[in-house]
């Protein structure tokens, strides 16, 4: 007979749920994008050889020093990086008054380039990058009611046949110095909407498992776990949808244009951790100018899954192109980024790989930075033929990009309830795009709103990573397991999902008395010496952060006082978004072990620690820098090789928020700032460095049924998270802690018997 499945993995993953609404048909540029920001404000005086480009600039141009101000100058510029392939320029626009010929505004000067290269049948096209500040991130509608830069390149410029268009509507870029996207706390609104979705007190605590008397006492709260997040979330989106719908409409009014499509500089990973679909359909894609400083392949899945749910939402993600960068000259101490070898090339194919419709290189012509294009004594024309070779291969080959999917393939679930409900583990998606990747499996993206039944019956498989916290809801409103159950009954359909995927959003996956414990009944040994030590901020320090930090940070030296005063304080702020901090870290089976860590706040807290999902201690967070230590009893560390530790903290400091004139624009949530983390035997003093030596890898092994049809015994997989119980199933692997990872379930009503 055939079944219907579900592969459990309590650590990773597990075959089980998905989600889906309408199916919105992928929507693609008609021809890719290979855009460069356009730096245009250099002049150069030749009869007195003296110009700005003197005592800044990093690199010297392979054709001389050139003056923005003239049209000829610009035309070779924009002609010479048509040649090398590059297809739309963004202008670097800050907002001074600049002139070119005649006195004009010295962007009108650059249009007129550009429709001077296009009329020698080049297909170039020119765009804002709006530098500066003069970009209203709340109340959008002001950018036109107040007549702010966008209502004037839209007046002056969107008409022209040379200005970039995406999907029927202007675009323009936004660089970060304008801000992001501004949150907009509502409580009565926020309430007001909650009462239309629910009706009742009584039915929202049915389904967020709280205790609320009325809906008065309830708060717009993003750092909360749960309910009452992911909906803030949702109203939040609803409140922006609002106001970008009203700022067309005054474009359509006052301009007679259709409308404005912008892409923020926001980076890679979701938009403040909210999901990636929600973005996507409001704002549009994402860039990030600055973009990637360190291998070319960081945030391979995010950015994959940007180019692949931007590309559903009707718009564009544009994924990063660098070679090199130097700011020495105009910033102390600077900024580096030397021109690898392969780097550049790595950038390309990285890119080609996912799929992307858009890329933006750091500069054609960014002389003071260092990252130009453009041709440079220094540097030779190399880097402009390794872009003609990948801008023509793409350009030659983007409608065949092998794109659509075949009824009855994968279909991997991009679950936003992971980011949305505060205490999901991002990793568990990511590793399940990197999976199917890795084996070259056909596969399509499913988002969250997607995911009804009459756009399920396609698949034959869905992977759906449930991040410990289960799945949220469609575009219809529909609980997400719900829709995945009832698409397993349809017989002949599996389901890979991971813990938290089978049960009711994300509150436990089993039953009492179907599960089992993963505590060793042996008695604990004499413990050995044993000491593992991470220095957080660190390059490295990534291999024990799952969720709940920010980026890294160098303080300098620990000032006197401080235990370890002297040495370089590293740090990391958590839990950055939320109230939670999840870390995975080695451990000695069956043995008492002390956690250790060494931070700095600037307010009080509460702290309760957890470990396997065990409350193991509660810890009052103090001010400055202080170490802090909890016993973690060998009944709860058991037999587990890696334990997972979750700190959650009572409230969330927000500096923006909590002293608005020290901290202005400061939204993170900065209860602790971490320098390091140790976990070892109590025989081991206080932040000892000697450390044994750790990857965030793990050894499995297949069950004797398994082994007979797999190819070997063994294999490694990544890290994930640890849960203290697992279903009842057939197990197909286990770590080499004897953890069960993956487990087979057979649901019998989705069983189809043999003819």
């Amino acid at each position: 007979m055939k079944g219907g499945t579900a592969i459990v993995r309590p650590l990773g993953w597990m075959l089980g749920t998905a989600l889906l609404a309408h199916a919105v048909a992928a929507q693609t540029p008609d021809r890719p994008i290979i855009g460069a920001v356009f730096f245009y404000w250099y002049e150069w005086d030749e009869e007195a050889e003296w110009g700005n480009w003197l005592g800044a600039v990093h690199n010297t141009p392979l054709f001389g020093y050139y003056d923005n101000r003239k049209l000829q100058d610009n035309f070779r510029s924009l002609l010479l990086a048509a040649d090398w392939g590059i297809t739309h320029f963004f202008l670097d626009y800050w907002g001074h008054d600049w002139r070119g010929e005649n006195n004009e505004p010295r962007e009108t000067t650059v249009l007129k380039a550009a429709e001077k290269v296009r009329s020698l049948g080049y297909p170039i096209f020119i765009g804002y990058y709006q530098d500066g500040t003069n970009f209203a991130m709340r109340g959008f509608w002001r950018n036109i009611s107040e007549r702010r830069d966008t209502y004037r390149w839209l007046r002056d410029y969107a008409r022209s046949p040379a200005w970039t268009w995406l999907f029927g509507k202007p675009f323009q870029m936004v660089y970060a110095r304008n801000g992001v996207p501004e949150l907009t706390i509502d409580h009565e609104g926020f309430q007001a909407w909650l009462r239309q979705r629910y009706g009742s007190i009584g039915k929202l605590n049915a389904e967020w498992g709280t205790n609320f008397r009325d809906f008065n006492e309830i708060r717009m709260d993003f750092n909360a776990v749960g309910f009452q997040r992911a909906m803030s979330i949702a109203y939040q989106y609803e409140r922006w949808q609002r106001d970008w719908e009203r700022l067309e409409q005054l474009v359509r009014d006052e301009l007679g244009l259709p409308g404005l499509r912008v892409s923020f500089d926001i980076g890679y990973a979701p938009f403040r951790n909210f999901g990636f679909e929600r973005f996507a359909r409001v704002f549009g894609g994402p860039h990030s100018y600055a973009g990637i400083f360190g291998q070319p392949h960081e945030q391979d899945a995010e950015r994959f899954l940007q180019a692949a749910v931007t590309r559903k939402g009707g718009t564009v993600f544009f994924d990063h192109l660098k070679h090199r960068y130097f700011d020495w000259n105009i910033r102390v101490p600077g900024t580096a980024y030397p021109p690898e070898p392969h780097h550049f090339d790595r950038f390309w194919v990285g890119n080609l790989m996912r799929f992307v419709d858009g890329v933006l290189h750091l500069s054609w012509n960014e002389w003071w930075e260092g990252s130009n294009l453009e041709p440079s004594f220094e540097g030779g024309k190399r880097f402009c033929e390794t872009n003609l070779l990948y801008s023509t291969i793409w350009q030659l080959t983007y409608r065949d990009g092998g794109r659509e999917t075949r009824d009855g393939e994968i279909g991997l679930l991009v679950n936003d309830w992971i980011f949305e409900h505060g205490g999901g583990d991002a990793a568990d998606l990511y590793n399940a795009v990197q999976g199917l990747r890795a084996v070259n499996a056909p596969f399509e993206i499913v988002l969250q709103s997607e995911a009804m039944l009459e756009n399920l019956r396609r698949y034959r498989v869905l992977v759906a990573p449930a991040g410990g916290v289960g799945f949220g809801f469609n575009a219809k409103g529909e609980r997400v397991d719900e829709v995945l159950r009832t698409w397993l009954q349809l017989g002949g359909r599996t389901l890979i999902t991971s813990q938290g995927g089978t049960r009711d959003m994300g509150h436990g996956t089993s039953k009492a008395g179907q599960s089992r414990s993963n505590a060793s009944p042996v008695p604990r040994p004499a413990p050995r010496p044993f000491n593992f030590f991470v220095d957080i901020g660190v390059v490295g320090d990534e291999a024990v952060l799952v969720q709940g930090f920010s980026g890294r940070e160098d303080w300098g030296k620990l000032p006197e006082g401080a235990f370890g005063a002297g040495s370089q304080a590293t740090v990391r702020w958590t839990p950055n978004i939320g109230n939670t901090t999840v870390l995975m870290l080695p451990s000695l089976p069956n043995a008492d072990l002390l956690l250790r860590w060494h931070g700095s706040a600037i307010w009080r807290d509460q702290l309760r620690v957890f470990v396997n999902e065990q409350l193991v201690g509660e810890v009052a967070v103090e001010l400055g820098w202080r170490v802090y230590e909890v016993r973690l009893p060998a009944e709860v560390v058991a037999n587990a090789g890696v334990i997972e530790v979750r700190f959650e903290f009572a409230e969330a400091h927000i500096p923006g928020e909590k002293d608005p004139q020290r901290f202005r624009g400061e939204q993170r949530v900065c209860n602790l700032a971490l320098d390091w983390v140790q976990i070892c035997t109590p025989n081991v003093s206080v932040g000892e460095r000697k450390s044994i030596k750790w990857q965030p890898t793990e050894l499995a092994e297949f069950s004797d049924e398994v082994r007979k049809v797999a190819y070997a015994k063994q294999f490694r997989t990544p890290l994930l998270r640890r849960r203290a119980v697992a279903p009842f199933g057939k197990i197909l692997s286990t770590y080499s802690d004897n953890i069960p990872r993956d487990i087979l379930i057979i649901n019998p009503q989705s069983q189809v018997p043999s003819p």
